[in-house]
Order: structure tokens, then C-alpha cells, then sequence
């Protein structure tokens, strides 16, 4: 069977369970409507502080509106399609027995490298570090029962073993309390979503300061280079051009206040903090 045939079939079966089931669940339709512009705000928050955070730019500085709502978040539209389709292909598993479930534990940083790959590429030391840490997740999750369980005969066997173990030694917590009361599954998933969109939100933000070569330059003495544009204030810094440093001491202009403000678009990036390390170092060819 094709995958687009897996793909409607899946699909179909989730229709039929969805009319068949008369269990209500505590997430509504209007409860979703609403809660999307807050997420929207807190995903463009995330993704300013993280533009913000490169340069050493104060949050209080940060002041969305609806025009960079709408730009951070239709970009992100984008990357929950790659991730659609990323999840897609893990749950497609011909089996959904312990191997799967094993895997499932790791779903969220299955998730979050490829994205972080992408936005970051050749600046590796960004993303090696939840590399590593799936890397040690891995290790542990499908590891630990060929040493935990050695008297279990059976790589299958002993991943059960170990799930059943660690059911039976688990001790509830005010947070498996609180899923509880919120809906179970369901709450965690929206949960996990939420982490997932402001991670990678905020890492885009970075990785956007990271990357950008054009700035608006101001006519100013001395020189220096509007960072963000938040309504009509503009966040500049002195920066050096041959060093390509900006300083972490920054002006606020507002447009209307100096007719005489000229700003010139001008390729003089990528561009650093002056008090931060040169992360372009990091770079491979």
C-alpha cells in the first residue's frame, strides 16, 4: 500500500471513531477558536525575544502588533506542515507494539532537531546539543532494559519488562494530577504542541538574527544600525563595520521626531553583540 494510501485509510478510520465515540472532551471547538490568538501572541513573543536575546536587546523593549503577528505566524504555518508530515511517517510504524511506544517517548525531540537543523544548518554547535541529548534519551530508552532486564530472554520482552517496571514504580505528581483533571491525553498533546511551537519559535527568532546581512543604517553620528522596528521607534546601536560588532548600548528614535532621519538598507551583517562570541566562528565550510 502507497503511503498516500496509509495516509486516507488512517484517516478514514479516525472519521469513523470520531462519529462512532460519544465521549465529550474538554477542549471545544470555541475554547480553540479563542485560545489562537493568545497563542499566536505567545508564539511572536517568542520568536521576538529570541531575535531580541541575540543582540542583548531588553524584552521590555519588545511591542508586537498585528502585522508581526501575522508575519511570525504565517511563517510558522510552514514548519507545522513539515512537522505534520514528519509525525506522519513515524506513525505509519507497521506495528504499534512496544518498539513503537518506546519511540513515542522520544516524539517531541524526533520533532524539534530537524527543525532546529534546518533553521541553524551549517552553525552546528546550535543544534548539537539537543542532538546529544536525544542521542542520551535514545541510549537510556532502548538500552537500559538489556541491562536492567538481563534475566528477561528477548529485546521485545524486555522492553516490556522495563515499561511494566517503571509503571509500577512511578509515583504520581501534582503535574500527572493536574493532566488528569485537564482531560488526560489530550491536555498533554496540546501541551507538548504548545512547548514545540514556542521552542522553535524562539530559535527562529535567533536564528534570524544569526543570519541576516541587510540593515537599515541611520544617518546618525556615529553610525549605527536599526536592529528591530517596533511600531514607529526604531532599536539602534553603534556597531563596527569592519568587525562587524554591535554594542549593547542602544538608542530609541522615533520616526516622527527627526525629519532630517535618513535609513539606508545596506548589506553589513551578518552582525554580533560586541560583549558576545562569534558565533559565525562556529560555521563550517
Amino acid at each position: 500500500m502507497s503511503l498516500l494510501a496509509k495516509l486516507i485509510t488512517r484517516y478514514e478510520d479516525m472519521d469513523n471513531e470520531l462519529e462512532k465515540s460519544t465521549t465529550k472532551h474538554w477542549v471545544s471547538e470555541g475554547l480553540i477558536i479563542a485560545a489562537i490568538p493568545v497563542v499566536a501572541y505567545m508564539i511572536t513573543f517568542s520568536y521576538e525575544t529570541g531575535f531580541a536575546g541575540f543582540f542583548g536587546i531588553p524584552r521590555e523593549f519588545i511591542a508586537l502588533n498585528f502585522t508581526s503577528v501575522f508575519i511570525v505566524a504565517g511563517a510558522l504555518l510552514g514548519v507545522l506542515f513539515f512537522l505534520f508530515l514528519w509525525t506522519e511517517t513515524f506513525f505509519l510504524f507497521p506495528s504499534k507494539g512496544i518498539l513503537y511506544r518506546t519511540s513515542l517517548r522520544l516524539l517531541p525531540l524526533f520533532l524539534l532537531l530537524p527543525v532546529l537543523f534546518i533553521l541553524y544548518g551549517n552553525y552546528w554547535r546550535k543544534w548539537i546539543g539537543p542532538a546529544i541529548i536525544m542521542l542520551i534519551f535514545a541510549l537510556i530508552a532502548y538500552g537500559a532494559p538489556l541491562i536492567t532486564q538481563r534475566d528477561v530472554k528477548g529485546y521485545s520482552k524486555k522492553l516490556e519488562a522495563e515499561e511494566e517496571k517503571d509503571r509500577q514504580d512511578r509515583v504520581e505528581t501534582p503535574f500527572d494530577q493536574a493532566i488528569r483533571l485537564l482531560g488526560g491525553k489530550n491536555a498533554m498533546t496540546l501541551i507538548m504542541i504548545l512547548w514545540l511551537l514556542l521552542v522553535i519559535s524562539n530559535n527562529a527568532g535567533d536564528a534570524a538574527a544569526l543570519k541576516q546581512e541587510e540593515f537599515l543604517v541611520a544617518n546618525t553620528s556615529p553610525e549605527m544600525v536599526v536592529l528591530r522596528i517596533y511600531g514607529d521607534h526604531l532599536i539602534c546601536a553603534p556597531f563596527d563595520r569592519a568587525t562587524k560588532e554591535v554594542q549593547r548600548s542602544f538608542i530609541v528614535l522615533k520616526v516622527a521626531d527627526d525629519p532630517q532621519l535618513m535609513l539606508r538598507l545596506e548589506k553589513v551583517g551578518p552582525l554580533r553583540s560586541y560583549s558576545a562570541p562569534n558565533p559565525h566562528k562556529n560555521r563550517q565550510s
